[in-house]
């Protein structure tokens, strides 16, 4: 008989750390069975396996309203408390702050994950700054086990919340390597018309302060007026929308770049690029990039906290950034972290914004080392294979 564990988190949908439970559970449910505790009864965005338990919370609230997580945590905290007396889980596996909390409230053996930077998100408002620094080092204490996505986030834990290292485990966001090939071979989108000597670049991410696209935008425009024939297209949603396409009218790029409202497969756009750029000025670990790598894309990204040269460069020091030039890394091109700063399109580009210029242009005008990239990105996907990831889990549930 399968032994039994939980998995808790806010939704199937949306974000990175629920794309990856989503994609956990499917390789876990071979070994366990797997129970699913969400907030609501919103159809899952992203494919999943076990029995999918809710919290019954209203689908139509604001999540990140203070009432509304108030009222979920007090419901989730009394389910734990009678779910984990009546399922006898072997552990309960949680995966954002506030299900960290219920799951250690709630005893039994308790698996915590970070899957952000609270010092280096810069959208963290200093309240929530207050209560993590409370909150955290009481997690840590209780809980069996804590599960950072990168080592970067560790080391944050370890000095700045006091979680004893021994207690804590570095474990990647996977990939499911081999339903992205076969996205990839059997998909039936057209590509966008591609004009002679035009080249094609890809960014994805969420169309957010954290994700820089302007920065990149603020590029094409400079390449263009340099006569490079460019086209930019731009998966993702996000408050930012109107504040881009405004920008995107300024610059007189409408035909350059696009911002599709919706794309089901990016995957398949990302392995026909000519480039795939992201220029986010932090992260958790960045599952896009991740994916890129199994694209086959050639890949440039800032060297952002925290996560990037751990995916692209991980025989490197991660500690290492790269502040003032081009970082031709193993698996892909790190290049510095652009200011942050919202500027015309017209107005000169910073040193950081004219290295990822410098960047794609030393990729498209050098093809063998595109095809170089090409080669290495598959590699390192291989050694992201959600298999491979999903025996780390393993390893420290059953330990």
């Amino acid at each position: 008989m399968k032994k039994r564990i939980a998995l808790v988190v806010n939704s199937l949908s949306g974000g990175g750390a629920e794309k990856t439970v989503a994609n956990l559970s499917r390789y876990l449910s071979k070994r366990y069975e797997i129970d699913l505790i969400v907030n609501d009864d919103a159809v899952p965005q992203y494919s999943y396996h076990g029995k999918l338990i809710s919290l019954q919370m209203p689908e139509n609230q604001n999540h990140l309203a203070t009432g509304y997580q108030i009222k979920a945590f007090i419901r989730r905290v009394r389910l734990l408390k009678k779910l984990k007396k009546q399922r006898q889980y072997s552990a309960v596996v949680s995966f954002s702050e506030m299900t960290n909390l219920a799951n250690v409230l709630t005893g039994g053996k308790t698996i915590i994950s970070v899957h952000n930077s609270v010092k280096n998100s810069k959208t963290i408002g200093w309240k929530y700054r207050i209560v993590t620094h409370y909150l955290f080092p009481y997690m840590f204490h209780k809980a069996d086990k804590t599960i950072s996505c990168s080592k970067e986030i560790l080391d944050e834990l370890v000095s700045d919340y006091g979680l004893s290292r021994e207690k804590g485990s570095v474990i990647y966001n996977g990939i499911e390597l081999e339903e992205i090939m076969e996205i990839i071979s059997s998909c039936c989108l057209k590509l966008p018309r591609k004009k002679e000597d035009e080249i094609h670049i890809v960014s994805i991410g969420r169309l957010t302060r954290q994700k820089g696209q302007w920065h990149l935008i603020r590029v094409v425009k400079k390449l263009r007026d340099d006569g490079i024939k460019i086209k930019l297209m731009i998966f993702g949603e996000g408050d930012l929308r109107n504040s881009l396409e405004k920008l995107i009218r300024e610059g007189d790029l409408k035909d350059a770049v696009i911002l599709p409202s919706f794309v089901d497969k990016p995957e398949y756009f990302m392995a026909n690029a000519d480039v795939v750029v992201f220029p986010s000025l932090y992260e958790g670990f960045s599952n896009a990039i991740v994916e890129a790598l199994a694209c086959g894309a050639p890949i440039i990204s800032t060297d952002h906290e925290t996560g990037a040269r751990e995916i692209l460069a991980p025989d490197t020091d991660y500690h290492r950034k790269t502040y003032d030039k081009i970082d031709e890394a193993q698996y892909g091109i790190l290049v510095p972290v652009c200011d942050g700063e919202f500027r015309n399109v017209d107005l000169p580009l910073t040193m950081e914004e004219q290295l990822m210029a410098d960047a794609i242009c030393r990729l498209i005008n050098n093809p063998e080392l595109a095809e170089h990239y090409r080669t290495e990105v598959l590699i390192r996907a291989g050694q992201l294979d959600l298999s491979k990831i999903a025996e780390c889990w393993v390893q420290v549930i059953e330990n």
